[in-house]
Formats: C-alpha cells, sequence, structure tokens
C-alpha cells in the first residue's frame, strides 16, 4: 500500500466530506460554530432545524401562530356578541299600572275617587322621579297616549323612587265624562305613561 492508495483513500474522504457538507448533512454539527452550509435557526429549547426542516418547522410555527390568531378573533367575536345580547337583554323598560275606583258623595254634585299609580323605571335611567296624574273622558274614548291637564281630574305627589302611589280626591265629573285615564308623569325623561 503505497502513496497512490493514501492518496486515493485520501481523496475519497473528501469527496463524502464534500458530499456530506453541501448536501446539508453535517448543519446541524457546524451549526455552532457557523460553517453550516444551508440556513439554520434554534428554537427556544435548544433545538437545531436547518435546510427543509427549518422550512417545515417555521411553517408549523406559522400555522400555529394563524390558528391562534383565528381562535382569539373568533372568541373576540363571540365575546361581543353574548355582551350585545346580555346588554339587549338587560334592558327594562319603563312600566306602569293604574286602577281608579269613585263614588258619588251624597248631597253634592261632586264624587270621590281613589287613585293607585305604580310606576316602574327603565333599567336605563339614573333617577326615577314621577307621580300620577288621571283625565276625565266619555267610556267609548280611548285613553289617549298623553296626559290631557284640561280634563285633569288628580295629580299624584312627586315620587322619588319606583313604587306606589294611592291618594283619593273629590272631584266634579264632567258631563258625560265617566271614564278615568290613569298616567304617570316620568319628570326624569319628561315622558307621559298611560298606565290602564
Amino acid at each position: 500500500m503505497g502513496w497512490p492508495f493514501k492518496r486515493v483513500v485520501a481523496g475519497i474522504v473528501v469527496l463524502v466530506v464534500a458530499a456530506l457538507y453541501f448536501t446539508g448533512s453535517l448543519d446541524n454539527l457546524l451549526y455552532k460554530v457557523h460553517l453550516n452550509f444551508d440556513k439554520c435557526g434554534e428554537n427556544g429549547f435548544g433545538a437545531v432545524f436547518c435546510g427543509s426542516a427549518l422550512t417545515q418547522y417555521e411553517n408549523r410555527i406559522n400555522a400555529a401562530e394563524k390558528a391562534a390568531q383565528q381562535a382569539e378573533r373568533a372568541l373576540t367575536t363571540t365575546t361581543a356578541t353574548s355582551t350585545a345580547a346580555t346588554s339587549t337583554a338587560a334592558v327594562v323598560p319603563a312600566s306602569a299600572v293604574g286602577s281608579v275606583t269613585s263614588k258619588s258623595l251624597p248631597d253634592s254634585t261632586e264624587a270621590e275617587a281613589t287613585f293607585t299609580a305604580t310606576y316602574t323605571c327603565a333599567s336605563t335611567e339614573t333617577s326615577c322621579i314621577w307621580y300620577g296624574e288621571a283625565s276625565q273622558y266619555p267610556s267609548g274614548t280611548p285613553c289617549p297616549s298623553v296626559f290631557d291637564p284640561s280634563r285633569v281630574m288628580w295629580t299624584g305627589t312627586v315620587q322619588q323612587t319606583a313604587g306606589s302611589e294611592t291618594s283619593g280626591t273629590a272631584y266634579q265629573p264632567n258631563p258625560g265624562s265617566d271614564k278615568a285615564c290613569i298616567y304617570v308623569h316620568d319628570a326624569s325623561t319628561d315622558v307621559d305613561h298611560l298606565a290602564n
């Protein structure tokens, strides 16, 4: 085994090492000394990826980030929809209920009536200031949606919170007007609510 044989062996070794280097097979070993052939990268756990393995790893990371972003957007949309639905469902409108009993006063043209008005302010209101009122109409006439002061037969006292008020009053019946329309006036919103 002479000199030519050693040269052949050395040439084969060089060719094998060159083939391994240029195919990127040694990149993981050479990355730390920056002699890698293909592009390499290291993740947070110290694992080294080179060449096509790095491309695959980056694609997996990008896909995971995309999936996380889509999930976050879906969660944000669901939360916004749920919040909107909850807000809509939570709004309670104002409600007014009223009743009246009346009787003629003996030896008088007047009558006496006892009115009850119950009011719950809307949940969106910050204060609940209201009072009851009633007006007279003929029995065949529907109650208008707004109180008419020219037909007044009763005005209650101002209330500071939701609740009920009952009070009686004597009044002069208008000819042909035998029906009482009861209202609650919400002073916070300046709106009349028909209560019967």
